[in-house]
């Protein structure tokens, strides 16, 4: 016995198959926007990591700057 075309299946049959491909897409979906949501979390710990690195950094320079005039204006 050959195949069945789709046309000759039964309705229920063919809208049960329509509900299961709308599943599946609306599950990529929702996969999509975790995957994004990840990627911008781990985004925002790069940024803050870098800012926190460079706050530091900045803090010693003028740490450094500020020693060095006050050292400069007490020999004065």
């Amino acid at each position: 016995m050959g195949k069945r075309p789709i046309s000759a299946c039964a309705p229920e049959a063919t809208h049960t198959m329509t509900r299961r491909i709308h599943a599946v897409g609306r599950r990529q979906r929702g996969q999509g926007i975790s995957e994004y949501v990840v990627m911008l979390a781990l985004i925002l710990m790069l940024v803050a990591g870098t800012v926190h690195l460079v706050a530091a950094n900045a803090k010693n320079a003028l740490s450094k700057a500020a020693s060095a005039l006050q050292h400069r204006s007490d020999s004065d």
